[in-house]
């Protein structure tokens, strides 16, 4: 055998191995699998899905009733996020306004709050909030946002590319440091910190940073929930039959 094809066998068995190491992960909650509070809305189904080849991470929840206005969202591969202060983002999703749906990300502060937005670190006092992405800067990132209601039901869905999420170097580091730092991923296990809201109150700046967040609020939290693996194939086949849109400011 020849060196040229000697290499072309090596770089068609690389080009394979990645393909079999690139997975889709699949995450599904019904109504008994986790002890749900439904103060913010009643949860009925919940689905993510997270592609470690193109970084993209979709989240879908559906509601029993029509009472929920948005929600906060932490997630990570194994843990609850509670008190991981500096190691994920904490989505703020505002649909107050449903023709002016806003997403935002900011360093979670790992308090058992939704305040990330206005306090950047768990310790005394309040410290600056470590914005990723506002509701004007994240729009290139977010690849499609919605939310319908049918039948008394209501579904909050977005896909969202968390590439530089998950590159970011948060001011306020876990005690690893920047090595703690996952942003907005999951693996063969999830850890879910979702807390929507009725009652939404929000406000933002000039520049579109949140700057007020408050109502009535219920959660799930979840710790080490196993997912479903499928071929990273299967995840672009997905999500090249996805329908793209977002709703600009």
């Amino acid at each position: 055998m020849n060196m040229l094809k000697i290499t072309a066998l090596v770089l068609s068995a690389g080009i394979a191995s990645s393909a079999a190491q690139a997975e889709l992960f699949v995450w599904d909650w019904a109504v008994g699998d986790t002890h749900a509070v439904n103060t913010g809305g009643t949860f009925d189904s919940i689905r993510t899905t997270y592609d470690d080849t193109t970084s993209v991470f979709t989240w879908e929840m559906t509601f029993s009733d029509q009472i929920t206005d948005g929600f906060t969202l932490a997630v990570n591969n194994g843990p609850n996020p509670l008190g991981h202060a500096g190691e994920f983002a904490l989505l703020y999703f505002d649909a107050t306004d449903t023709d002016d749906l806003r997403l935002s990300a900011f360093a979670y502060n790992g308090e058992d709050t939704q305040q990330s937005y206005i306090d950047g670190s768990p310790d005394a006092g309040i410290q600056a909030p470590d914005e990723i992405y506002n509701s004007v800067s994240i729009l290139d990132q977010l690849l499609s946002a919605s939310v319908t209601d049918l039948d008394g039901s209501r579904t909050f869905a977005f896909s969202l590319d968390t590439s530089v999420i998950n590159a970011y170097s948060p001011v306020n580091p876990g005690p690893g440091g920047d090595a703690d730092w996952s942003g907005m991923q999951f693996g063969q296990y999830i850890g879910a910190w979702v807390h929507p809201v009725t009652e939404l109150a929000t406000e933002y700046d000039n520049n579109g940073s949140l700057i007020q967040w408050g109502g009535r609020e219920g959660f799930i939290d979840t710790s080490w929930k196993p997912t479903t693996p499928a071929p990273g194939t299967f995840a672009l086949l997905g999500l090249g039959g996805m329908v793209i849109s977002r709703r600009r400011r």
